[in-house]
């Protein structure tokens, strides 16, 4: 018999988003719990129903989730039992086990929970096959845990659930590591389907060895821009598996950068408006050598196109500003000093003078 499952990792329910203002902070952790409820019914629908959800690491944002959060996940996995989905979830390293913690008194009667920094098994005989889970161990982050795995298996076929660093993760941008191990470690693995855990971006480390990345997108790195997936799979009896990404998230975040160094005001704003949707929370950043109408005229951007996106922040970066008619020649004074000020001026305060650069220009145009 064919054996299905969805793996997903690293919701992060709860998750500040404090590059947010309040009010769209509280939509995105809304879309959050409605994301996860798409996995809940993705598992469940008839067509493809799943045997197996694995969640691996990083189901909530901290140690300490919300009441409201942990209600709302007990309700969507009691669900999903009722339907005859197992799940197995292993904490990851924003919501670690640790004693007298959230996980050591979490009331999730229908789910199997490894909460160990070892190798724990669950065997399922109905399906043939054996759930092995470890735990991130928050005591010793640097450990390497698939390293040197010799235990036994317990069934022919066995999935792997675990929360890590793959060391050459391509365009990672996160710091810190989380129990680094090589592509070579996973390869020596016994196990069929290694579901892991701790990167935002989708990515396969062996053909059967995956990131699902985070489903919704809780910042605007790299890895959480774009499309959003969870993976759904099918193992053999075999034990040969059929692994690929589907499409989870309704918001997607988008960040560009834009070098205004030629831009005109209108060939910047067409531009950024061909980013906006409904269904976009966009970051742009505006970089370069602009001249004196666009640094005047881009600080209303963000008011002039907030209505074609769920969220737009336009940020000014300028490294200090063009040539100025000579028929304003106070405002053209004023540049070309404090141009020279920011091009002789220590690497740290260069921002700074940037910024006031940027208000007097905006303060001239005004006159």
């Amino acid at each position: 018999m064919k054996v299905r499952f969805i793996h997903c990792s690293d919701l992060h329910l709860g998750a500040p988003y404090s590059m947010l203002p309040r009010e769209a902070a509280d939509r995105r952790r809304a879309d959050q719990r409605e994301t996860f409820a798409r996995i809940i019914d993705l598992a469940l629908r008839p067509a493809s129903k799943a045997d197996l959800l694995l969640i691996s690491g990083d189901l909530f944002d901290s140690d300490h989730p919300s009441p409201r959060d942990v209600a709302f996940v007990r309700g969507q996995l009691q669900k999903l039992a009722g339907g005859g989905v197992r799940t197995f979830i292993i904490p990851g390293n924003h919501d670690p086990w640790c004693d007298k913690g959230f996980w050591s008194k979490a009331d999730f009667s229908s789910v199997r929970l490894f909460t160990r920094p070892q190798f724990e098994f669950e065997q399922l005989p109905d399906l043939g096959i054996s759930v092995c889970g470890i735990a991130p161990d928050a005591s010793n982050c640097s450990k390497n845990q698939l390293a040197g795995f010799d235990s036994a298996l317990p069934s022919r076929v066995s999935i792997l659930l675990c929360h890590g660093s793959w060391l050459t993760f391509a365009d990672e941008e996160m710091r810190g590591e989380c129990h680094p191990f090589s592509a070579e470690d996973v390869r020596k693995l016994p196990f069929r389907y290694v579901a892991l855990g701790h990167y935002h971006a989708h990515r396969r480390v062996e053909n059967a060895a995956i990131y699902p990345g985070t489903p919704e997108a809780v910042g605007f790195s790299r890895n959480d821009l774009g499309d959003r997936f969870v993976v759904v799979g099918t193992i053999d009896d075999d034990g040969s598996v059929e692994a690929a990404p589907q499409k989870i998230n309704v918001v997607s975040h988008v960040m560009e950068e834009f070098d205004c160094t030629a831009e005109t005001y209108q060939s910047l704003r067409q531009k950024i408006e061909r980013l906006l949707s409904p269904s976009n929370y966009v970051r742009i950043v505006l970089k370069g050598r602009p001249s004196a109408d666009v640094v005047a005229a881009c600080e209303k951007l963000s008011e002039e196109l907030a209505d074609l996106s769920a969220y737009l922040s336009v940020e000014s970066r300028f490294s200090n500003v063009a040539s100025l008619p000579s028929e304003n020649i106070y405002l053209k004074r004023f540049v070309e000093k404090m141009n020279a000020r920011i091009q002789s001026a220590p690497e740290d305060r260069k921002p700074l003078l940037g910024k006031a650069l940027e208000m007097g220009v905006r303060a001239f145009m005004k006159e």
